[in-house]
């Protein structure tokens, strides 16, 4: 499993991939919206939302786009994770 950023110092730590040391990272939101442990699609895609309008950390994943599309919902993040 991977090391989850810390944002509790703004630095990132852990094996983090470079995009997000290069982003903005709002660590106090991060703090206070902890992604829900086992979360089903529907919390993903309420916290990706939320994410994307508080910070500009990382781009939204390709699954939750998908699902916001299913729904007639724009994706509000300016970068998607492709799947692989």
């Amino acid at each position: 499993m991977a090391v989850r950023p810390s944002v509790t110092d703004g630095v990132m730590h852990g094996n983090a991939p470079r995009h997000y040391a290069e982003s903005v990272l709002n660590a106090a939101w991060h703090d206070a919206h902890p992604m829900p442990p086992r979360a089903t699609l529907a919390q993903r895609v309420t916290w990706h939302v939320a994410h994307a309008k508080a910070c500009g950390c990382r781009p939204m994943p390709a699954t939750v786009v998908s699902e916001l599309k299913r729904r007639g919902v724009a994706a509000g993040a300016k970068r998607i994770v492709k799947k692989r």
